[in-house]
């Protein structure tokens, strides 16, 4: 099942603050913008002050498939998720429209879809400062930014700021963390407001 291209599911749609920067966030497989809105409550608690969040439905609903004889049970992370919450997906990478992020290669079923999607989010609620992209959406954020680039992921980015955690499949948000993030947003909403040479007379944060 698919959303139809005139039916963009949006969620906490940030309000026309322009001194703030302005994120899109692309939820991870089997999840929906309420579910990833829900779930990132702690990250956005330290970035609230220099950032506003639009949380959007990937178009495809994932097919779950309740077979004990199924090749994604035990492969997959527990991301939380309720067999009887709507699941969807930016694309599918097996031909029985199914994803397994373990899988290298494959079909991209549904990317185009997906893309379009974007597109029209773009044009109705941006321009957008940034992309978070979490799991399967972080996939999907790396291939937007190498069609846009043609490059190599990470390196696409202008002075990247790379924030490892122990482990686990989630967005981290412990103090750890914060600093970093903090810190990234910070610089980021300065340079919207004043001009990145502007910024750079401040000093270090």
């Amino acid at each position: 099942m698919e959303n139809s291209e005139n039916e963009i599911r949006k969620c906490c749609v940030g309000q026309n603050m322009s001194q703030k920067l302005k994120i899109l966030a692309i939820h991870g497989y089997r999840q929906n913008a309420e579910t990833f809105h829900a779930k990132t409550g702690s990250f956005r608690k330290m970035v609230h002050k220099w950032a506003q969040f639009t949380y959007i439905t990937a178009p495809h609903k994932v097919i779950l498939v309740d077979d004990s004889n199924d090749l994604n049970k035990g492969d997959e992370p527990n991301i939380g998720q309720s067999k009887d919450e709507e699941q969807y997906g930016w694309f599918f990478n097996r031909d029985d429209k199914t994803f397994r992020g373990i899988r290298k290669g494959g079909p991209a079923i549904g990317f185009e879809h997906s893309l379009k999607l974007v597109e029209t989010v773009f044009e109705e609620d941006g321009p957008f400062d940034g992309i978070l992209g979490f799991s399967q959406g972080a996939c999907f954020v790396g291939l937007l930014c190498d069609l846009q680039q043609r490059g190599s992921l990470s390196n696409c980015f202008e002075e990247p700021v790379v924030v490892k955690h122990p482990g686990g499949h989630y967005l981290p948000a412990s103090s750890a963390q914060k600093h970093e993030y903090q810190k990234f947003f910070k610089l980021q909403q300065l340079q919207k407001q004043y001009g990145e040479q502007s910024v750079e007379k401040i000093g270090d944060i």
